[in-house]
């Protein structure tokens, strides 16, 4: 990932405060889920990322991303990590963003972010296209505009299709943002011509 305009290192001790600091707009039942997870060891979460969780597939990454309910879980280096929270607090106001909730250390420069994204369960989309609406296709293409007015873009949106997921209320929720950057007027010109007819 290209961090935006961050150059700061994480530090190692991230995860070593008393109590988890998370985010004040999460919901009850994710702040519950950080703090179990704040609470475990790295062996119980290393445990539950390989039986309960389900792995989404990165495009040439050494990351590995997971879903959980309504959370994404991402499991990175340090620097990656920090890059990321930065990075969506940027733009999780966008509707189509998800919300940055904290970061872990499990180990030497190993982390795992945790994203809350959507209402409910969290579901496969190209297993579930067929109840997927045209508002909601084009509520998340108007999201991907608003990102580009903003002057980012997330490549991995049109090319890593395994990376799309729909939540319980229907809405069209992107998994991977370890592919956000600035966009230049040219290509976000390019993009937004690709946006209007883009098939997802």
């Amino acid at each position: 990932m290209n961090p935006i305009g961050f150059n700061k290192r994480i530090l190692n001790n991230a995860a070593s405060a008393e109590t988890p600091a998370v985010a004040t707009q999460i919901s009850a039942k994710t702040a519950d889920f950080v703090n179990r997870i704040f609470n475990s060891t790295t062996e119980v979460i290393l445990d539950f990322l390989g039986t309960k969780t389900k792995q989404i597939k990165l495009r040439n990454s050494s990351d590995s991303l997971y879903c959980y309910e309504n959370c994404l879980l991402l499991r990175s280096n340090g620097q990656r990590a920090y890059d990321l929270e930065q990075n969506i607090r940027e733009i999780e106001q966008i509707g189509i963003a998800p919300r940055f909730v904290k970061y872990f250390q499990l180990g030497e420069d190993d982390f795992l972010t945790v994203l809350e994204a959507g209402e409910g369960k969290l579901s496969p989309y190209c297993e579930n296209v067929q109840r997927v609406s045209q508002k909601a296709k084009q509520g998340f293409k108007t999201g991907v505009k608003e990102l580009l007015d903003k002057g980012f873009v997330n490549k991995e949106m049109f090319t890593n299709k395994d990376a799309f997921l729909l939540d319980d209320s229907g809405k069209i929720v992107f998994a991977d943002w370890t592919g956000l950057e600035y966009v230049t007027a040219t290509k976000k010109q390019a993009l937004e011509n690709h946006l209007r007819n883009w098939q997802f």
